[in-house]
């Protein structure tokens, strides 16, 4: 489901085996309430199937499971303060994600608030770890969308203008975050285009072409990434004819 692209699996199937191991972890911390790998697996196993029912546009039951993710994931700090903090990124991250699609922006910031805190506490007890770039760029696109969404254009194109420039330093060691970048223009082209700063706007969508054909030079582009290349011609057409 994740790596693969093609919907393989069989209607129902995948959310049967989501399900499954979300209730195999309950089961274990419920027979062994000391046993902290089955807390660690609650909320990995909470997380992936909220991921699956926001994927399915189930936001409310994604909410749930993203909630019991958290309860797992702080229960788990409580005993393991100093080895929690990438869980507690992820699950306060997840949450955030929901409450963007619930449009419940106030609460997603403040997911996004303490999921920064944890951050910045991992940052200083393993600073430089690579890990924690990423979870700071899944924050900050969390309240990229949170402005983008509420049409405050400023915060908004300050917020892409960040995440571009942080994925653009991680991009030297780690060709990876150059997937993120296509995205992040177009986001930031379209928050320009509405402020009505077209000449930004057209030199940002510009940018998303170059780094699509910068992956296209490499790997073969995603059905995502072909449907976005198309989009990004058209605007930039249609931006300079008028």
């Amino acid at each position: 489901h994740t790596q693969g692209g093609l919907k393989l699996a069989k209607p129902g199937e995948v959310t049967e085996y989501l399900e499954g191991a979300r209730d195999l972890a309950d089961r274990m911390h419920k027979l062994d309430p000391e046993n902290l790998t089955a807390l660690t697996d609650i909320a990995m196993a909470e997380t992936g199937f909220g991921d699956w029912l926001r994927e399915q546009k189930n936001t409310d039951a994604a909410l749930t499971e993203f909630a019991k993710a958290i309860t797992a994931a702080e229960q788990l700090s409580r005993v393991q303060p100093t080895t929690t903090q990438d869980l507690l990124m992820q699950v306060h991250h997840r949450m955030a994600t929901g409450l963007v699609d619930a449009g419940r922006y106030d609460e997603a910031l403040e997911q996004v608030t303490r999921g920064e805190t944890y951050l910045n506490l991992a940052e200083k007890l393993n600073p430089g770890v690579p890990r924690n770039a990423a979870r700071k760029l899944e924050l900050r696109r969390v309240r990229a969308d949170v402005y983008t969404a509420r049409k405050q254009w400023e915060q908004a194109i300050a917020e892409w203008s960040e995440l571009l420039a942080l994925a653009e330093e991680q991009s030297t060691s780690n060709p990876r975050y150059l997937d993120d970048e296509p995205v992040f223009y177009t986001n930031l082209a379209d928050c320009y285009f509405a402020q009505g700063s077209k000449d930004q706007a057209i030199g940002a969508v510009q940018n998303a072409l170059d780094r699509l054909h910068r992956i296209e030079s490499r790997r073969a582009l995603s059905p995502e990434e072909e449907t976005q290349l198309r989009s990004s011609l058209a605007k930039l057409a249609d931006w300079q004819s008028h």
